[in-house]
């Protein structure tokens, strides 16, 4: 079919493959938008893989998406993640043109009804009802370490500071092993309990531990999953069993690493556990052929909470990178403003509960002072009268 001059072309996992693997490797494919990752948490009963879309102009391909479909009790949706991805220039034009061929097809499809489309965009002012999405997404900016250098250069591009704890680790006794078997079952049993400490330790919510144990186990060639051990603790005898401490989970795709996931305990934190990590796993990814990784999500306006990671992946690179923002296209939008408001207010309530009770213990605190002290005026008339 044709809209805004656009063809949109379904085609196969095998076909979208194909098309990826021969672009150049300097262009960004993020890995949600690979074929692997369409079988990632195939569980969520919620998600089901919709279809890999190309949009074409004259014949030439300009974007692509992996696009998923979320039915939900009270609406149904098409979710790009991290996409589309543009072959060619991304203009306002061009995105308008591709956001709106992708709202013609889910139209035209008579086996889905999707209330609204979930895209990240860059120009959302060119596309008429965009909103930005209620829910966050993905991070909006990120720290990227470009590779190609021997290991003592890639070392020697940290910080002081990223060098000093890398060689204080190695003092402490960390030792850094790539989780080659098994690795589900390991990720169950040393990783998500730490994950679980560093979630309470910093106040951030978890996924079920089945998401990350489907990256490793659905698309086990394009994931790697490394853990942390150390001595339990400083005085610990030499010869004694050390203790799992931190752990990441890293993906690469189309020539570009990704550092996905990762946590840490107080233990990773006494013995800089988390630098020898990342040590090892740059310089792991730069022996596969990548040309740069991605560290993920730091601090930006939807994500303030992300500031103490933002300062520990700049001791790495100090490049950062702006990506697009999540945004919603109503194709519905008498259903999709009412849901909107709905959703606000449901994830508004704790917030606003809180402040109610804030200001009613403030205004019990008031009241019981007017009692105990008199007003400035009482207490001059009783001084005059005696």
């Amino acid at each position: 079919m044709n809209s805004s001059r656009l063809t949109v072309e379904p085609v196969s996992a095998s076909e979208h493959e194909s098309t990826i693997a021969a672009l150049p490797v300097e262009l960004h494919v993020p890995f949600e938008q690979s074929a692997a990752w369409a079988g990632v948490d195939i569980a969520n009963g919620a998600r089901s893989h919709y279809a890999f879309l190309h949009f074409k102009r004259e014949g030439e391909l300009v974007a692509f998406a992996s696009v998923d479909r979320y039915v939900r009790r009270t609406r149904e949706s098409l979710v790009v993640m991290a996409g589309p991805v543009f072959t060619v220039e991304r203009t306002p034009a061009l995105e308008k043109a591709v956001v709106e061929a992708l709202a013609e097809h889910a139209r035209q499809d008579p086996t889905i009804n999707p209330m609204y489309l979930r895209v990240f965009l860059d120009y959302p002012d060119a596309v008429p009802g965009t909103v930005r999405s209620i829910e966050r997404g993905l991070y909006e900016r990120e720290v990227v370490v470009e590779l190609g250098k021997s290991p003592e250069a890639l070392k020697k591009s940290f910080s002081s500071t990223a060098r000093t704890r890398i060689n204080r680790a190695a003092r402490a006794g960390v030792e850094v092993r790539e989780i080659t078997e098994n690795r589900g079952e390991v990720f169950r049993t040393e990783c998500f309990p730490i994950m679980e400490e560093t979630a309470s330790r910093d106040a951030f919510s978890l996924l079920p531990a089945a998401h990350y144990v489907s990256v490793l186990e659905d698309a086990p060639e394009y994931s790697r999953l490394y853990v942390a051990y150390a001595p339990a603790s400083d005085d610990a005898p030499e010869a004694a069993e050390k203790i799992p401490v931190a752990w990441m989970l890293t993906t690469e795709y189309h020539g570009r690493g990704c550092y996905l996931y990762g946590a840490s305990n107080h233990r990773a934190q006494e013995t800089s556990a988390m630098f020898a990590l990342m040590h090892t796993i740059l310089l792991r990814l730069t022996e596969t052929g990548n040309r740069e990784v991605g560290l993920t999500g730091i601090t930006s306006e939807r994500f303030p909470e992300l500031k103490g990671v933002e300062n520990f992946k700049l001791r790495f690179s100090k490049r950062i990178d702006e990506l697009p923002r999540l945004f919603d296209v109503p194709l519905q939008p008498l259903k999709y403003r009412a849901l909107r408001a709905a959703l606000l207010t449901r994830s508004q309530g704790p917030a606003l509960a809180r402040d109610a009770v804030s200001r009613a213990k403030d205004l019990a605190g008031k009241a019981r002072a007017a009692v105990t002290r008199p007003k400035a005026g009482a207490a001059q008339e009783s001084i005059a009268k005696n």
